[in-house]
């Protein structure tokens, strides 16, 4: 079984960035600290934020860089029709 203190402690672990979902209010940064009250989030914009992990709804964790990147190109295949 996942949970959202699973998730935040492997982004610690790996050192990655990860957005929480507060209260309607999307935060992104680094695992600075995680315990099983709550989380210290090293902000992107600077600073930190402290957050009871019962008020994260939602967490992704994976490279920040990935959600600006362009989606990829998508080549449509041609059908292949058995001859014989």
């Amino acid at each position: 079984m996942s949970s959202i203190a699973t998730a935040l402690a492997y982004a610690h672990e790996g050192d990655q960035h990860v957005d929480v979902l507060v209260e309607g209010h999307w935060l992104g940064g680094k695992v600075a600290h995680l315990d099983g009250f709550g989380l210290v989030i090293e902000r992107d914009s600077g600073g930190q934020s402290v957050i009871r992990l019962e008020h994260i709804a939602v967490v992704t964790v994976g490279d920040e860089d990935a959600k600006t990147a362009a989606p990829p190109t998508v080549v449509p295949q041609r059908s292949m029709t058995a001859v014989g």
